[in-house]
This record gives C-alpha cells, structure tokens and sequence, in this order.
C-alpha cells in the first residue's frame, strides 16, 4: 500500500528563490540530485557551494550512482548562501558546511568524478507542501538507493581534531598489542598509556565535537544511517567510514578482562574518562549510545528489503533510550517508519490537532488489534516502575519517556534488537476502544479479565521495595490474552494501569497454558471474567 504523504518541514526563507520558479514538478519515484561543481585552483574549502540541479531523475534508475548528506538541520535562523544554477539559496549553515565538508571529501577520493548529491533541502522544493510530503514519505528509499551516505557531525568553526583521538587510540593500541582495535578494551591499558601525549591531546576535541555532536540525538539519523548501504562520517573536513569507527568504538565499550565499565575501573577514574571530563558517566552513557547505533547498522547491512528491518516498535524504543529527540515529538514513532518491516498500518499525521498521545495511542491500538493480545501494556507498565506517567492514557507507553532497563534489558548487553513484544499471537474476547469522558478517541481500553487479589497492607508485593509505587486497595487483575498480571487502581469508573506482577529476576516470557485457560473461562461464561475499562 501507498503511504500518506506529510508534511513535517522547518526551513529557513526562501521567497525570492521560489519566486524564480527553479523547480519542475516531480514524476513519481522520481527525485532532484545536485552536481556538486569542484574547487577551481586556488580555492579553498570556504569557498560557497556551486551546483546544477538535475530534475525528475528516476530514483530506481539512479539505484547505486549518488551520494546522499545526513545532517543535524539546527536554528533555520542561521543560514549560508549556496548556489543553485547560479540563483542564490538560504541553506541551513549546518547543510552549507555538510555540502563544503562533502565537496572536500569528494576532492580526497574520488577527484575525476562527478559529484552527484541528494540533500533534503535543496532538493525538495519546500514551498509546494504537496512535494514536500511525498518527498519525505519516500525518504527511506532515496538513503536505500544511494551508494554511500555522507554524515556531517560538526558544524562551521569547530575545533579540528577529533576524529584525530579515535584514529590515535586505536593505531596506539593496535601497536602495543599487536591486535586489532576490537579485541583491546579500554579498561586493560595502563594510567601511563592514558596518559601519552597522542592520546590524551585530542580527547576534549572529541568529547566536544564528535561526543557531543547534536547528529548523534536526531531521531531522523536512524533511518538515514540504517538505510544506507555505506557510511562515511564527516568531522571538520576530516572523515571515517562506519565500519572502521565502529570497531574502533567497539574496543573503547569493551568491558575488558575485568567485566567493569568506564566509569568503575579503577585506572580509568585517574585518567582520561575522569581527568578530561566534566561528567564521565554522562560521557559513558553518550559512547554506549554511539556504539548502540553503529551495532545496529552493522546487523542491518545485509538487509535488502524492507520487510525484513526490525518491528516498528523495536525501532521505537531503541530510539527512546539513546536520548534521541525530535523538534515535533511526533516523530519519535514517525521517524522509524522508513527503516520498519512492520509499520501496524502507522501513517504519519502531522495535523495540528493530532498530538503525540493521539499518535502514540493509535500505534497502541493498532498493536493490540493486530497481534490479539495486550502484550503493549508491558511497555506502560515499564515506565511505572520508575513513576514515569504524562498525560498519556495509563495503557499507552509514552515514547517521550525512556524506558527502565532490567532482566534482559540491561544497560551493557542490551538487545541489538528488543524483541520487546512477545511473538503470540492469543485468540480471546476481542478488544473495544473508546473516547473519554472529553470526548477524546481512543482514550478508553475495554477488556475482559478475572480479579485475582486486592492488595493490603500485608500483601507480599507491598513488602518488596520492587514495589515501591503500588499502594493498599490497587487491584492485579488476569487479562484475557494477557501473559502475565497487571497492577491497576481505581480512578472513578475507570481503572489506571499502575504496574505488573512479575519478578524482574525471573525469565521474561508469556505462559500460553494460562493464557489459554483464562480464555477459556470467557468461552465458557465463567462468572468470575469481568469487563474493566482502562483509562
């Protein structure tokens, strides 16, 4: 099926560019490339970016023969002229310096070809709404067909230098040990090691730019980073293909022979992590995150198709737990549509008065509708844990909230890929969705379960510091096509999911025997299965 076209785009102004007619229409497939012109004699990499812009090209045709930018887009206040058929264009400074840095690249390594680019900025005509929302829709594709994604971390005046500590580190290690960088974790070299001048030199440089860059929290990078079938990372005009940082962060992650991390290793507290740093944990928390992704790409390299990419909600919530954000929070589920092999029919609407709990709520309701069973309501749970509750209704999970790892979600050795619902598939009492007392849709989950205790004072789950967030008088219910019982208190005639039943020690796993046999009491007319509302 088609997708819906959106609009979703946050540009700076054009006016007397459009007013010029620059751009034909598109056909379908069909997108607009820049020819990059080269650095004449003489030139330097200041020099502003002078292109051609070739329209209605067939992306399937050009499968493979262009390169595409990744960028963090930034303020559109701030803004460098890029030239278009010699018409003068308000680029964002961040695509002015990706561009510049690009041309720079293609200069080093490929200097008697052309340079063919596709940006999203200059090659959708962002005054036609139209264009603009089948163009995005169709952005998963043009990262797919591209030959290689060029990924622009830093922005104009940064400090050079630091992707100069990572290729350091790495060439130092490979020295001493002999090895390659994968196999020697950071946490088995010396304080003395730390400390030499080509490692330590650099490090601030690349805590502030590379660490640091706002590339790494964009939840569009995914996609762009996920579809591509290369990558190369672009660091004031110096560069590293993915592969080649991937092992290299691969060894500063590993957690060495002593099974600690960064921030406990003893050597590491006196040198470089704690030295150099103003926060080393939150430095930590950043590389995991980096290595997370980059784990990720290199799973999906051998992917061809897209029914093959992880589950829409896997995407999800990795994206929710590596600190990604988005200027419309809409796009923490919007974004991952691109690089999903099952979507639960999510088409983005960025209508003003559809809101990221509308979006969130549908995506639940489709789930739960879709597998036939209320394994979504784990998510929500997760976040009471933590006493993480917005506005959302309590049975959807917020995405804008991270999610409490435990059992196997662990913080190191956490799942490339989630898994987070249960793969069952529960034939009960079907599900009923309705709007709230303000009349809002969606709002109300009704389903069918048996009251198993109402807790007390005394009641053991009360008794576990696990358990902290639950009080006297909340109910755990079974629910029919539920794999496990959940917590819920009474909020007028509604109940609020409040928490789970389960021991975070124990296997994380449906039990089908009391699935089936609560299922079978509802065929069956027992009087003890009740229907309960859900707020």
């Amino acid at each position: 099926t088609q997708r819906k076209s959106y609009d979703n785009f946050y540009t700076p102004q054009n006016q007397q560019f459009y007013a010029t007619k620059p751009y034909a229409a598109l056909e379908a497939r069909h997108i607009r490339l820049l020819r990059i012109h080269p650095l004449q004699t003489g030139e330097d990499n200041h020099e502003p970016i002078r292109c051609e812009l070739l329209h209605n090209v067939s992306l399937d045709a050009m499968r493979g023969k262009y390169t595409t930018i990744s960028y963090c887009a930034g303020d559109p206040k701030q803004t460098e002229a890029v030239f278009l058929d010699e018409r003068p264009f308000n680029a964002f400074a961040s695509l002015g310096h990706a561009l510049r840095q690009a041309r720079h690249y293609w200069k080093k390594y490929h200097e008697h070809q052309e340079l063919l680019l596709w940006a999203d900025q200059t090659c959708i005509n962002q005054s036609d709404s139209s264009e603009r929302g089948e163009q995005v829709s169709l952005m998963g594709d043009i990262y797919g067909a591209g030959a290689q994604v060029l990924i622009s971390l830093s922005k104009e005046g940064d400090q050079p230098g630091g992707l100069k500590w990572l290729k350091n580190f790495s060439n130092d290690m490979i020295r001493h040990h002999g090895g390659v960088a994968a196999k020697v974790p950071l946490f088995d070299t010396t304080e003395s090691e730390c400390h030499q001048a080509s490692i330590a030199l650099d490090w601030e440089t690349f805590r502030t730019t590379f660490l640091s860059a706002p590339w790494w929290t964009r939840a569009w990078v995914q996609q762009e980073l996920f579809r591509a079938s290369h990558a190369v990372f672009l660091l004031m005009y110096d560069d590293l293909k993915a592969e080649h940082l991937s092992v290299i962060v691969d060894g500063l992650c590993s957690r060495g022979s002593g099974k600690k991390t960064l921030a406990t290793h003893d050597a590491c507290q006196t040198c470089l992590f704690y030295e150099l740093s103003p926060n080393p944990l939150l430095q930590e928390w950043r590389l995991f995150c980096v290595h997370f992704l980059l784990k990720r790409k290199h799973l999906m390299r051998g992917i061809h198709t897209i029914d093959q990419y992880p589950d829409l909600l896997d995407n999800i919530f990795s994206l929710s737990n590596t600190e990604c954000t988005a200027s419309d929070p809409r796009d923490l589920i919007y974004s991952c549509l691109g690089y999903s092999g099952r979507t639960y029919g999510v088409q983005p609407d960025y209508s003003p008065d559809i809101s990221l709990i509308d979006a969130a709520t549908q995506l639940a309701r489709n789930v739960i509708e879709q597998t036939g069973n209320l394994d979504m309501l784990t998510l929500a749970s997760r976040q009471k844990i933590l006493g993480l509750q917005g506005d959302h209704p309590s049975w959807v999970a917020d995405w804008s909230l991270p999610f409490p790892f435990y059992g196997r979600f662990r913080l190191h050795g956490v799942p490339l890929f989630a898994g987070i619902l249960f793969a069952f598939e529960a034939n009960g009492p079907p599900f009923a969705f309705e709007a709230n007392e303000l009349g809002q849709a969606n709002r109300i989950l009704r389903v069918h379960g048996i009251l198993h205790e109402t807790l007390h004072e005394d009641s053991m789950l009360l008794t576990d510091p696990f358990y902290d967030h639950l009080k006297p008088g909340d109910e755990v219910w079974h629910l029919c096509t539920a794999n496990q019982p959940y917590v819920f208190r009474l909020k007028g005639k509604y109940r609020e999911l409040v928490g789970r039943e389960i021991d975070p020690k124990a296997p994380d796993g449906p039990d089908p025997n009391w699935i089936k046999h609560v299922n079978q009491l509802f065929e069956n007319n027992d009087a003890r299965i009740q229907c309960i509302s859900i707020c």
